[in-house]
């Protein structure tokens, strides 16, 4: 699974992200391997394992992507499905439906839509792993610097209606900045039970194994690191949709559990 750290009022978050528009079929029988392998993606007659170089697309998100669009525009049919890696010991694994990408080619969607279809593809149902995402290194904090949102907020002042500022924005250069707002709005920024950490004990933890230099230190760093990177693109990501669409972002959202949990880390 894909997730997202998170800082935010005191607390780290862990979101796991996922299209919305998705559909899975769990346990599905592998009856046929020949014809329906395993960490597949099938477009209509299309098929990605039916390619000799099938695995240089495992760690090239982007080119994962394109590949579905290229296979979109060559045949009628606009459903993608993609098959997981097997359950352990068994011939079952989850088949899922998922949306198609953006017509328009925008770098950070196709990392981030490639990612997440190589995530689901390359899983073992029964065995999940979490790999964290970075909205910096997506870009975010590039194409949503105090420039441009100070000129994204001037052409607004130009607009009393909204159609015609977002093709305002649109004529002037900020194209990709309002179809990257509307394909965060596409997919889902699920809180993880039991992930909620106060930053003050992950300090604590990090100053306590700081003289032991041992390997667990690390990793932690970079998952802090990345949460604290990540609030920052989070707050410039949520400055320019609410300058968009007058409304803050719809996520993260906690369920009331969780928000006993948050007011538990902070007190």
């Amino acid at each position: 699974m894909v997730v997202l750290p998170l800082v935010a009022e005191g607390v780290i978050l862990s979101l796991e992200v996922s299209f919305k528009q998705q559909q899975v079929k769990k346990e599905a029988l592998q009856a046929d391997k020949e014809n329906a392998p395993i960490n597949n993606i099938i477009v209509g007659k299309d098929s990605l394992q039916r390619l000799d170089n099938a695995t240089a697309f495992d760690r090239n998100a982007p080119a994962i992507t394109q590949l579905i669009r290229r296979y979109l525009y060559n045949n009628s049919t606009d459903v993608i499905q993609l098959t997981t890696s097997n359950y352990q010991n068994k011939d079952f694994y989850d088949i899922y439906t998922i949306p198609s990408p953006p017509h328009l080619s925008i770098p950070a969607i196709d990392s981030l839509y490639g990612y997440l279809v190589n995530d689901v593809r390359l899983s073992q149902p029964d065995a999940p792993r979490g790999k964290f995402l970075s909205l910096k290194k997506l870009g975010i904090d590039q194409l949503f610097n105090q420039e441009i949102l100070q000129q994204i907020s001037s052409i607004k002042q130009q607009y009393s209606q909204h159609d015609a500022y977002i093709d305002a924005l649109k004529r002037q250069g900020y194209q990709w900045q309002v179809e990257l707002l509307q394909f965060f709005n596409d997919l889902n920024f699920t809180i993880l039970d039991g992930t909620i950490m106060s930053t003050k004990n992950m300090q604590t933890t990090l100053q306590g194994l700081a003289p032991l230099h041992s390997k667990v230190d690390k990793p932690l760093k970079q998952y802090y690191q990345t949460a604290q990177d990540n609030y920052e693109s989070y707050i410039l990501l949520s400055t320019a949709h609410h300058m968009i669409y007058d409304r803050a972002l719809s996520w993260p959202s906690l369920s009331p559990e969780q928000q006993k949990i948050l007011l538990k880390k902070v007190s």
